[in-house]
């Protein structure tokens, strides 16, 4: 296929990535957390962050936010399907919000060099691939440390890992274990955590209540489930529904013929729940946002 416009300034990206959002800067750092605090987009989604090799899968996802505030919405799912070979090549199919029952997805991310520091995006609706960074493109699919409901192309509901606010938050607390047990066939192993947030984090008035249960396949790795109840945005749950280990084919890793390459879509939002959808994250950064 034709060579696709490149994006630069990587080293600035990488930067970023590195650092959560603007709203968990603001809070003091706790020093003993140092795992914690790095749980980031770098560990987003399945092979999107440093390679897996020989860990093949093929699964399909489904995220479910039930706010607690009446939004446009009084649920939002979205479901993604999720493939990497044993080469730690990675396809990712999201199906956004309201088309979450959907065969077709609406937008398509592929790793087809596992090592290479770019990924293609595939608008399915309007046949057109972007070459974009992997380390951006990542911040976007969600999967292991944070989740995300994409609302379109370019604009993407985000919910980080709640351990993530504990590191920033001064706040005391250990996960607790839960053990190991079998989902769908796969060994996944089980934490849960009890977190207060207190007043003033993310601007509010009162403590935020969070209780998070998850279960991750070490192996893969992969979030198996995940059920965060959170007393200011409400009910988020994630769940794979199905999966094989199987290598899936060969083609599903190249960008089909007939698509038409674009430059990548900027601004790239990320809407966070705690402010209620307000679009206070941006990359590159597009300047203030409105109060």
């Amino acid at each position: 296929m034709p060579s696709l416009p490149h994006v630069t300034c990587v080293g600035v990206v990488v930067a970023a990535l590195l650092i959560p959002s603007p709203e968990a800067l603001a809070q003091a750092h706790r020093a003993d957390y140092p795992a914690e605090s790095s749980l980031g987009s770098h560990q987003a989604a399945p092979g999107l962050g440093a390679p897996v090799l020989n860990a093949p899968f093929s699964a399909e996802t489904v995220t479910t936010w039930r706010p607690k505030e009446p939004t446009e919405r009084a649920e939002w799912r979205a479901s993604v399907r999720f493939y990497r070979d044993r080469e730690g090549r990675v396809r990712v199919e999201q199906m956004f919000v309201d088309h979450a029952d959907e065969r077709t997805p609406q937008r398509i991310v592929i790793v087809s060099d596992p090592d290479s520091l770019s990924a293609f995006v595939i608008d399915s609706t309007a046949h057109t691939v972007s070459e974009e960074l992997r380390g951006v493109v990542g911040l976007t699919v969600g999967g292991y440390g944070r989740l995300v409901l994409p609302e379109s192309m370019n604009r993407f509901v985000t919910f980080e890992r709640p351990q993530l606010w504990r590191a920033y938050n001064n706040v005391a607390g250990e996960d607790e274990p839960l053990g190991e047990k079998a989902i769908l066939g796969i060994l996944a192993t089980g934490t849960s955590a009890q977190i207060t947030l207190p007043a003033g984090a993310f601007q509010k008035a009162l403590p935020i209540q969070i209780a998070d249960e998850r279960w991750i396949s070490k192996e893969l790795p992969l979030l198996m489930y995940s059920r965060t109840e959170d007393s200011e945005y409400g009910t988020l749950e994630h769940r794979v529904t199905r999966i094989s280990r199987n290598d899936p084919p060969e083609e599903l890793f190249e960008v089909p013929a007939g698509y038409s390459p674009v430059a990548p879509r900027y601004p790239v939002t990320f809407p966070n729940p705690y402010i209620p959808l307000r679009e206070r994250w941006a990359w590159p950064d597009v300047g203030p946002r409105p109060k």
